[in-house]
């Protein structure tokens, strides 16, 4: 049983698991922080777009 303990402590399969989670994690707070950071300004944009076409006018041909 002791022997059997050893072993499970010294694997370091799992280890390497927890890192890409932790990295997995990590870089997902990374991308939902730049992408609240870019809202306001793809906000503005899209309604700088909507201003500009809503004062289009189709003619028919």
């Amino acid at each position: 049983m002791f022997s059997a303990l050893q072993k499970f402590i010294a694997e370091e399969d799992g280890a390497v698991t927890v890192d890409w989670v932790v990295m997995a994690a990590a870089v997902t707070w990374l991308c939902l922080g730049a992408l609240q950071t870019a809202q306001g300004g793809i906000n503005n944009l899209a309604s700088a777009l909507e201003q500009g076409i809503s004062v289009k006018s189709v003619e028919d041909q």
